[in-house]
């Protein structure tokens, strides 16, 4: 099921863009806000629960959520340092999303770069 959920990223870009779509980025809090796709929402994998599930991505399990984790990223820095795919966090992201109800989840299947051409990469203002 999870590879019929998986979409490049033009495709996987334009989802995420449209009315009612949710960009989830399940990062630590630290991580999002060093660098995250513009438009993504933070809840972090850890902080999993229906209750807070619920207040970020609302209780339609029909909603689109879309996800992506540092595995996404060949930039291998500070806020997205590469990790073992078999072992990214979009793996256990998309298991338990559907285990809480949210059945509309799609994964970043690609490899892409914070810099690339039509990835907005948002970072925090420097202080």
């Amino acid at each position: 099921m999870r590879e019929a959920h998986r979409l490049a990223w033009p495709e996987f870009a334009r989802r995420a863009r449209a009315e009612g779509a949710v960009l989830l980025d399940a990062r630590t809090p630290a991580a999002f806000a060093r660098g995250h796709i513009k438009g993504a929402i933070n809840l972090p994998f850890t902080d999993f629960t229906a209750e807070s599930l619920r207040a970020a991505l609302g209780p339609d399990g029909d909603r689109p959520v879309y996800i992506y984790c540092n595995n996404n990223f060949r930039d291998h820095r500070a806020p997205v340092p590469l990790k073992s795919a078999p072992l990214a966090l979009n793996i256990p992201t998309f298991v338990n999303l559907h285990g809480y109800g949210y059945r509309n989840v799609w994964e970043l299947a690609d490899v892409i770069g914070t810099a690339d051409a039509g990835v907005e990469w948002q970072t925090a203002p420097e202080a």
